[in-house]
Order: C-alpha cells, then sequence, then structure tokens
C-alpha cells in the first residue's frame, strides 16, 4: 500500500464547500437517465447506462462549478476528471461492491489507483467519487469519495461517504474498521455526512 499524503480531513478541507454541488450533479445525471432514457432501458446495457450517467454528471458538474475558480475539468487519454485547487484529482465512477471502479486493467489504470506518476495527469492524489445503485437500478443507493491504493485486501485508504445510509464492513465485506471517525495511527479511515439529494 502506498503512503497516504492526503488525509481524509485535508481532503474534507478542499471538498467539503463543493460536495453538495457535486452530489447535486450525480442526482441529476440520474434523473435525466431515469426520465429521458425511460424508454431506452431496455436495450441499453449496465455499461451504456453508466456511461450516460457519466457523461451527464462530468456536464452537470461543470454548469454547477462554473464560477469556481478553484475546479479546473480535464480529459486525457479518455478519462474526464476534475482537479480541485491544484491539489486533489476526483475523478467519477460506478463503484463495486467492495467500493472500487472496475476498469480494464491497463497499466495505465492499474497506475491510476495505485497512485503512480502518470502523464497528462497532474501530480495530485487521485480520489473516486463513486455511486452505488439499489437492487433495482432505480434509485441511488450511496456514494463516497474514496482514496483508492490499489490493494487487493483493502483497495482503499480512506473513505468518506456522502450519501446513503451509512456502511457497515459486513455488509460487503472489505477489511477495513469502518468506524466513523477512528483512527489508525494519525490518519482517519472513515467518515460520515449524508449530501444526498431527494427527487422533487
Amino acid at each position: 500500500m502506498n503512503e497516504l499524503r492526503i488525509s481524509l480531513p485535508e481532503a474534507q478541507d478542499v471538498l467539503r464547500p463543493r460536495v453538495p454541488l457535486l452530489t447535486r450533479s450525480l442526482a441529476d445525471a440520474f434523473t435525466t437517465w431515469l426520465q429521458d432514457y425511460a424508454p431506452h432501458h431496455m436495450v441499453l446495457s449496465t455499461t451504456a447506462r453508466a456511461k450516460i450517467i457519466n457523461d451527464h454528471f462530468y456536464f452537470n458538474a461543470a454548469q454547477n462549478l462554473g464560477r469556481d475558480r478553484g475546479a479546473i475539468f480535464h480529459e486525457n487519454q479518455l478519462q474526464r476528471f476534475i482537479v480541485f485547487d491544484e491539489r486533489l484529482v476526483v475523478r467519477f465512477k460506478l463503484l463495486d461492491r467492495s467500493l472500487q471502479a472496475r476498469n480494464y486493467p491497463t497499466e495505465r489504470a492499474k497506475g491510476w489507483v495505485q497512485q503512480l506518476p502518470l502523464e497528462g495527469i497532474p501530480p495530485c492524489e487521485r480520489l473516486h467519487l463513486g455511486y452505488r445503485l439499489d437492487l433495482t437500478g432505480t434509485a441511488i443507493r450511496d456514494a463516497f469519495i474514496t482514496l483508492p491504493n490499489g490493494a487487493l485486501a483493502v483497495p482503499n485508504d480512506w473513505i468518506w461517504q456522502v450519501w446513503g445510509n451509512p456502511i457497515d464492513s459486513s455488509t460487503f465485506g472489505i477489511q477495513m474498521r469502518l468506524i466513523p471517525f477512528a483512527r489508525t495511527g494519525t490518519s482517519v479511515v472513515y467518515a460520515y455526512d449524508d449530501f444526498s439529494v431527494r427527487s422533487a
């Protein structure tokens, strides 16, 4: 596991004012999927659904963060991401049961989550803003900001849940103590806030 370069509280300091706009961007992207693409749900795959939600998320986030001079949108080798205050890179992803983003395991994809230097990517910690859907695929179950590390047993150095009911490690079997604000050494490994956006 790579040495933790940014703590969860430090990342929260950078992102906390922006998270309501990011979760609004997620909520609106998912609403667009549910409403505007409803006639196509039977023919579009789960991969297509994730791509559509992803595209709408970045569009919405660019609109919502348009006045934030510290939020810069980038794309490199078909990977879209937002750089915040030249300190953090945030990539929006669908997460699996163990709170990992699934990508084809190219060297670049592995380097991304292992926090290795990558050409075209600013030298900042790379975070995921990720979401999971409920079993029916008709509601956002929860969302998280994570610092991935590429390890198999414990794939994230820390987890900040920003949407949904607080998670319990037993619900999806990751090997990390998920006690809010518990400290391991000097690093908080899990924090919980609920910035979820309820549909009108």
